[in-house]
């Protein structure tokens, strides 16, 4: 969580998360569920236009390179894969009676990428 997202969701300085990396996740594909995600982000802009608070030319093109309607997805699912390896390795090192580290080096060992 950094100072960026701190002042979005107006916890600047917090030391814990508010909420989990997938609520935004869960909340983004309710929005796109129900057809909102583009209504929100043309709201935004006309909001930006009619404030004129910020450029709203330079926030569609901010919107627009993005990877809000699929890329991020793709990097949000990696994220969770990749929590979840840690997770099963951690198991699988207790059970095995060894460090994760040396579970890990053993298999990069074995399966060379």
């Amino acid at each position: 969580m950094d100072k960026r997202w701190q002042m979005v969701v107006d916890c600047l300085g917090a030391e814990q998360p508010p909420f989990r990396q997938g609520t935004l996740l869960n909340f983004r594909m309710r929005l796109i569920a129900h057809h909102l995600a583009k209504t929100l982000l043309e709201r935004t802009v006309a909001l930006a236009e009619k404030t004129g608070g910020f450029g709203a030319r330079q926030l569609r093109a901010a919107l627009d390179s993005t990877p809000l309607f699929g890329a991020s997805r793709v990097e949000d699912l990696l994220t969770l894969l990749g929590h979840a390896l840690r997770k099963a390795v951690g198991v699988a090192a207790r059970q095995s009676g060894t460090s994760a580290e040396a579970l890990i080096d053993l298999c990069s060992r074995a399966l060379p990428l």
